[in-house]
């Protein structure tokens, strides 16, 4: 039996060996078509003898002109003498043959065809089977359904629309089919583009486009804003469905009108919007600054432009930050933000994070120089919160109140003219979050104190020192480091410097090592000398369910809640204890409110009490109670702290 099986197998390999080892067909038409006929169903593979019999039917019927048929059969002598295969190089050559002569409509015709494969053969490019095959499949699918390259059955790049081809074989440049005035249509699974009006070469071997003109829209996100792009020369990798134009114009009268904005643009098929979401088509302006009116009420952005899908994206301009502004129905500058970068979601929001922000009022602002930014486009709500890193923990500066405010996040309602400081909300209840105000004339000789670095140095002397003698607000990390011992560098100090930082002394930028010295740096340098006044002032907010703080931008009046105590001037032991734990805070950290005020040996209990920065005093318009205390000797004990006082029998009331 085994005898038998070998025996089998050797009659067979010479039968297939005979077959593929034809070297010629003959030139005659009845011949070349038998020995086709032997060829092509020596192995009886199905897909070979149906695509022979189909060729056959049709050369019976009088398909095939006697000059279509000897110029196949050039080609098919050319296709044995380089070892090509029945199936899979005979079985597409065949299959693009008849395609060709099955076109209603063809502009192209089979002579073309053959003549280009000769071309091909005789142009000295060496190909692999792997190339033939990809050469030859080409014309099976695009004379038979224009599709010109198929990836899957659910991803390939088709023609809309029959065009005049026009075959190039350039042993330089490659093997490439040239398109006129044709729509590129993609699919891939359920996602597709298309690109219209086009014209381009597609290069066979390479599954590369390289196209020029053409329109492309944003029909894809199904909405109603005609947005669109002219391209210029692109190229598009068909295998992976990418492709970028360095040179288009963009359309979108919604924001632009009939200007066309000049930038480029990259495009991806299988990106389908989800939700209305995509991150594609892409585009960018180029070293343009446009502006921006209608975004929003009030709001007015001037900048770059790019577009991810329908998200718009406000980048920087060279060295110049895209900025956005917001003025309020009466024309008032509201609001004014820098940033590289916003994005904006159409009639949604505007978000972007290290924005330089200005709030309005009067004349005068609140700002911070690298805070988190939200703004709410249809309820006109601007949330502001600090971040972690590097001047993202700087604290708020008011310039009206001129207070620092190390607070984490503020909420401004432009519509409503009101700023909220730790609001508390559903989503975000920050119970017992603490926000501190600190005069801008603030002195702490612990705080001070805290910063010296070793036994001969303070951090806060060394920025002053440097600052005072280059003659500049922003110095050189470096430099500082370096004064401090020649060893150092800008990274051994950085860590006292994001202190410093979030202190408020500084702004430091950790990119170019550049530190930027604030006014607290030279109040604190110079107080340790008794070179300048300074104050005391700094209160503490804690509350659990309140909001710590409510602005009138209006009027100036900031309302702060949970504030337990507040010392005027700790060393003549005056304080307050504020009614229901608030007060309000006016211009120049002038304040009312209301509670029991502690001055010395005497306690004055009431509402309606005024304090006057410029004058540091307090102004008592009616008190409901007084009461005296006579110190006992030595009234005055450690550490500076008051000894206990014997309380007068009766209290004075209203005077």
């Amino acid at each position: 039996m085994k005898h038998i099986n070998i025996l089998l197998l050797i009659v067979c390999a010479a039968g297939l060996v005979q077959a593929q080892s034809i070297t010629s067909f003959s030139e005659d038409t009845p011949s070349f078509l038998k020995e086709l006929d032997a060829f092509m169903n020596f192995n009886k593979q199905p897909l070979l003898e149906e695509t022979h019999e189909r060729f056959e039917s049709m050369t019976k019927s009088g398909v095939f002109s006697e000059e279509d048929l000897q110029g196949m059969r050039a080609v098919s002598q050319s296709m044995i003498e380089n070892r090509l295969l029945a199936n899979p190089h005979f079985n597409a050559y065949l299959q693009s043959c008849m395609m060709v002569k099955n076109l209603s409509e063809s502009n192209v015709s089979l002579t073309q065809w053959n003549a280009f494969l000769m071309e091909v053969f005789a142009s000295g490019i060496k190909l692999k089977r792997d190339n033939y095959k990809t050469l030859l499949s080409f014309g099976e699918t695009y004379f038979g359904e224009q599709i010109i390259y198929r990836k899957t059955s659910k991803f390939y790049w088709a023609s809309s629309q029959t065009s005049d081809l026009g075959f190039k074989v350039d042993p330089e440049s490659g093997i490439s089919v040239e398109f006129k005035d044709i729509d590129l249509v993609c699919l891939r699974n359920s996602d597709s583009l298309q690109i219209f009006n086009t014209s381009g070469s597609y290069f066979i071997l390479e599954k590369k486009f390289v196209g020029s003109g053409g329109t492309l829209n944003w029909d894809r996100f199904e909405v109603e804003d005609d947005i669109s792009v002219e391209l210029s020369d692109f190229e598009v990798e068909l295998t992976r469905g990418l492709y970028t134009c360095n040179e288009v114009d963009l359309s979108y009268p919604k924001f632009f009108g009939t200007q066309l904005i000049r930038g480029t643009f990259e495009d991806k098929i299988g990106s389908k919007p989800k939700n209305g979401k995509g991150l594609y088509p892409k585009f960018e302006s180029v070293d343009q600054v446009l502006e921006i009116d209608n975004f929003g009420a009030g709001i007015t952005y001037s900048g770059g432009f790019k577009l991810a899908g329908l998200t718009i994206y406000g980048p920087a301009v060279g060295e110049q930050q895209s900025e956005i502004r917001i003025e309020n129905d009466e024309g008032e500058l509201k609001l004014q933000t820098l940033s590289d970068q916003f994005k904006i979601i159409v009639d949604k929001r505007i978000t972007a994070e290290q924005v330089s922000c200005n709030i309005f009022m009067n004349g005068d602002s609140i700002y911070h120089p690298n805070i988190i930014f939200r703004y709410d486009i249809p309820e006109q709500k601007l949330e502001l919160k600090r971040g972690n890193n590097g001047n993202q923990k700087t604290p708020f500066y008011s310039s009206i109140h001129r207070l620092n405010i190390q607070a984490d996040d503020m909420n401004y309602y432009l519509g409503g003219d009101s700023l909220v400081i730790g609001e508390k909300t559903l989503q975000f209840n920050n119970s017992n979050a603490v926000v501190q105000l600190e005069s801008q004339d603030y002195f702490s000789e612990a705080e001070f104190i805290s910063f010296r670095g070793g036994a001969d140095y303070n951090m806060i002397n060394m920025i002053y020192k440097t600052a005072q003698e280059e003659g500049l607000r922003k110095i050189s990390a470096y430099t500082v480091a370096e004064q401090i011992n020649p060893k150092f560098t800008a990274e051994t100090i950085e860590t006292v410097l994001y202190a410093l930082v979030e202190a408020g002394f500084i702004n430091y930028y950790s990119d170019s090592k550049v530190i930027e010295v604030k006014d607290k740096i030279y109040l604190y340098a110079e107080a340790t000398r008794g070179g300048t006044d300074f104050d005391r002032l700094k209160l503490e907010s804690v509350t659990e369910k309140l909001d710590n703080g409510v602005l009138d931008v209006k009027t100036g009046d900031l309302t702060m809640f949970g504030i337990k105590n507040l010392e005027f001037a700790p060393k003549k032991f005056v304080g307050l204890k504020p009614y229901q734990q608030q007060l309000t805070i006016q211009a120049n950290r002038d304040m009312k409110f209301g509670g029991r005020l502690f001055a010395g040996y005497s306690l004055f209990t009431g509402d309606d009490m005024r304090f006057n920065y410029d004058e540091f005093n307090i102004e008592l318009d009616s008190t409901k109670y007084l009461d005296l205390f006579l110190p006992i000797i030595d009234a005055v004990g450690e550490k500076g702290k008051l000894k206990p006082a014997y309380a007068l029998n009766s209290t004075i009331e209203h005077f």
